[in-house]
């Protein structure tokens, strides 16, 4: 057995990596929030299909490269083709173009927090799917989602629920159903 040892110079280092990926974390909370707006306003030029494909390219040719780079394999297995397709689907596929159709049809705002939804889908798919246990901290986590739904879709939802909140939360679904499957 080993004792780490906590010299100035090691609990500098530490602090300074924390300071480090805190700000990281401040930058890509920033950087992600940003680009809800700023898909809302590429939406008003490109349709949502063509957005979609050209960021879903893009971000695959990225990916590519950044492999190539570190000389990554890239092979899948054949078995395992059809889990990539149906993640693929569910967490890129449906995901991307909902949540696109949902910003042309609606506030971005709301549909934003509709799609951050995810984690109570993934619950209740969890339950349903997996079988697994509910918990009290769980169950009022879905029910304080539920009453945050009625709070943010009610005003709005005089003539019927607007297409783009549902489509919103629909992509939230998806993306919990994906983190499911996974």
């Amino acid at each position: 057995m080993t004792v780490e040892s906590h010299t100035p110079a090691k609990v500098a280092g530490s602090a300074t990596g924390d300071v480090r990926a805190k700000l990281m974390l401040v930058a890509l909370c920033l950087l992600w929030g940003v680009t809800w707006p700023a898909m809302k306003i590429a939406l008003t030029e490109i349709p949502p299909l063509s957005m979609r494909t050209l960021t879903a390219a893009t971000g695959g040719l990225t990916l590519l490269a950044f492999c190539l780079a570190a000389r990554t394999r890239l092979r899948v297995p054949a078995n395992a083709w059809g889990h990539v397709i149906a993640i693929a689907c569910l967490n890129i596929g449906a995901f991307s173009l909902l949540t696109a159709y949902a910003q042309v049809a609606a506030a971005t705002s709301r549909v934003t927090i509709l799609i951050y939804t995810m984690p109570i889908w993934a619950v209740l798919l969890a339950w349903i799917v997996l079988r697994e246990k509910s918990n009290a901290r769980q169950l009022l986590s879905v029910v304080l989602c539920a009453l945050g739904l009625v709070v943010l879709i009610a005003p709005v939802a005089a003539t019927g629920v607007p297409l783009g909140l549902l489509l919103a939360v629909a992509a939230g679904a998806s993306w919990g159903a994906g983190t499911v499957y996974v």
